[in-house]
């Protein structure tokens, strides 16, 4: 005789991937349209494939005074 597929420890699992899927879709999905909105992103579509460009690229880090001290330190 075989074994069911599934058994309550695998379907409780499933259920939590499922979740944990459509949290992180849900938070992409907005973050994605904030952006666009906001400008930072601009769409391309080219036919069924739609591309974003960065309009906004970050800002290179700038370097800590503390980042300077710890390593005068470690000297």
């Amino acid at each position: 005789m075989t074994l069911p597929f599934w058994t309550p420890e695998r379907k409780k699992d499933y259920l939590q991937l499922v979740e944990r899927r459509s949290k992180s879709r849900k938070y992409h999905r907005e973050y994605n349209k904030n952006a666009r909105a906001e400008g930072r992103y601009k769409t391309i579509r080219n036919g069924n494939k739609t591309y974003f460009k960065n309009l906004k690229p970050k800002q290179p880090k700038q370097p800590n005074k503390d980042d300077n001290q710890i390593h005068k330190q470690i000297i």
